[in-house]
């Protein structure tokens, strides 16, 4: 049995690999590290906020108030579905 955890958009364009890593000193714990076919790799949370994109953003992981946007952002096409087996 399978329960959907999250659902979100992350990237314009293809998803060539996802990681997921616990984090100590972060709400929830775990972060998802996220590699596009547009060449760019961003990191989110399970909640679906994004902390930034490397290269591009400055951010401290304890600190949700330095995140690039701990919101969904509406304009991106792609979703990471995410499953918990119980």
């Amino acid at each position: 049995m399978c329960t959907q955890l999250a659902c979100w958009r992350a990237h314009p364009v293809g998803i060539s690999s996802v990681q997921c890593a616990g984090v100590h000193g972060v709400a929830g714990g775990d972060l998802l590290l996220v590699a596009s076919q547009d060449c760019t790799v961003s990191l989110w949370n399970l909640q679906g906020g994004l902390v930034g994109v490397l290269g591009k953003h400055t951010w401290t992981l304890p600190d949700t108030a330095t995140w690039q946007d701990a919101k969904v952002l509406p304009n991106l096409t792609l979703y990471i579905h995410m499953e918990m087996h119980v």
